[in-house]
């Protein structure tokens, strides 16, 4: 099977580019958007573990999700998801997913990244920050997740 991806497709309206700036100044953590559209009865990606939470909105068509055991070798539990259901995927969590029926099937993810509220997260932004005052520029948020993975790197 296949799948075409759009990634970052927030980037292609203005109603989702509202919505992913209403996520994430609410919420106040990174994350994307991308959009998946998979012809009738395929499966587009293998199974896989995705490294940040994922909020499936189904759009058209109809996708089955199949959360798998930790060695990816059976399946533990099925979902069907239809137009206008809505999934919640946490972080680390084996799965695959395959379009049924006779239709495409067209979903929105919305990644959530938690990386930012990890103990190496809140470390390298006091790191980073002490000192200053005022609106954080986009270098000193490159610099805290440099300092996020330096320390997650070393058991962070």
């Amino acid at each position: 099977g296949w799948t075409f991806v759009l990634n970052q497709v927030h980037g292609a309206s203005p109603a989702l580019r509202a919505l992913h700036h209403g996520l994430w100044a609410t919420l106040g953590i990174s994350g994307g958007m991308n959009s998946y559209l998979t012809p009738s009865r395929a499966a587009g990606k293998a199974p896989h573990v995705d490294e940040h939470d994922v909020v499936v909105v189904q759009q058209s068509g109809e996708k089955t999700w199949s959360l798998l055991s930790k060695a990816m070798d059976k399946v533990v539990h099925e979902v069907t998801l239809s137009a206008g259901d809505v999934f919640y995927l946490p972080q680390g969590v084996p799965h695959c997913a395959e379009s049924v029926g006779s239709n495409p099937s067209l979903h929105l993810a919305i990644s959530v990244s938690r990386a930012p509220l990890t103990g190496a997260g809140l470390l390298a932004a006091f790191v980073e920050l002490r000192g200053q005052s005022g609106a954080v520029s986009r270098e000193t948020a490159h610099c805290i997740e440099a300092t996020r993975r330096l320390f997650m790197r070393y058991g962070g």
